[in-house]
């Protein structure tokens, strides 16, 4: 299975990684959040070679930042609107469910570790978001009883 995609520099997950390594965003990042940008961008440079056989897809990248414009606020001053993501998170699930392998398909980070300081959208990154959508999105693609644990 042949996967589409695009050099991804002008996708809103490079951008941001721009702004960490090179911009505005610098002194105000940790340095953990420093180096997975420039792995983006480095990656970037070298995606869909044969020592590097991963690509950044926008398209999946773009699907699950617009699954999260259709997740509804269900608590606290937002509530009943719809969730709109910060920069951060934009960059955090674009290089999670962007970056595939370029035959296959198969996403490259299959597991995260995000640390994030008290009320920080925790709860909205986790259970509004990836959970339902890997639920309806990437487990309804698989044959039947592929995804059961």
């Amino acid at each position: 299975m042949a996967t589409r995609w695009q050099s991804g520099l002008h996708h809103p997950v490079s951008i941001y990684s721009k702004q960490v390594t090179q911009g505005r965003l610098k002194d105000v990042c940790c340095k953990y959040e420093i180096l997975a940008c420039q792995r983006h961008l480095d990656d970037l440079k070298r995606q869909g070679t044969d020592e590097f056989p991963y690509v950044f897809d926008t398209t999946r990248a773009d699907r699950i930042i617009r699954w999260f414009g259709q997740c509804i606020q269900v608590r606290g001053v937002d509530a009943g609107k719809p969730i709109i993501l910060e920069p951060w998170q934009v960059f955090d699930l674009g290089c999670t469910y962007g970056w595939v392998h370029r035959e296959t398909g198969a996403r490259r980070f299959t597991h995260t570790y995000n640390k994030r300081a008290r009320g920080n959208y925790k709860s909205r990154e986790v259970l509004s978001g990836p959970a339902p959508y890997v639920r309806r999105c990437h487990l309804s693609a698989l044959p039947p009883g592929a995804g059961q644990i």
